[in-house]
């Protein structure tokens, strides 16, 4: 004979066997998301650091630079600055010994006036 509740049974059986797979796809499914999740939040984290340490290093650089540049700037100025009181002491130098001449030569013009005064008397 065949029993009712046997089918009853098996019936629960089936829906207690797909509801254990439906619960056990979704923890799959969570695991799944939260795995797939956990690669995208890392590679856009991977991403925003790399945008932050180019822009860091891009800062870090144009300082560096700067200073490099200053400190050419100083050297150079140095050069010039040495080229440049080079010519003024060569300048001044002419400008000096130009005045020391025009002193001998009045000294010796003088020299020789007295010398020449003194031949004509005699």
């Amino acid at each position: 004979m065949y029993d009712s509740s046997d089918e009853e049974d098996n019936e629960e059986s089936k829906e207690d066997y797909e509801e254990g797979n439906e619960v056990e796809n979704e923890v799959e499914n969570e695991e799944e998301n939260k795995e797939g999740n956990e690669v995208e939040n890392k590679e856009d984290n991977e991403e925003e650091n790399k945008e932050e340490n180019k822009e860091e290093n891009k800062e870090e650089n144009k300082e560096e630079n700067k200073e490099e540049n200053e400190v050419e700037n100083e050297e150079e100025n140095k050069v010039e600055n040495k080229e440049e009181n080079k010519e003024e002491d060569k300048e001044e130098n002419k400008e000096e010994n130009k005045e020391e001449n025009k002193e001998e030569n009045k000294e010796e013009n003088k020299e020789e006036t007295k010398e020449e005064t003194k031949e004509e008397e005699i």
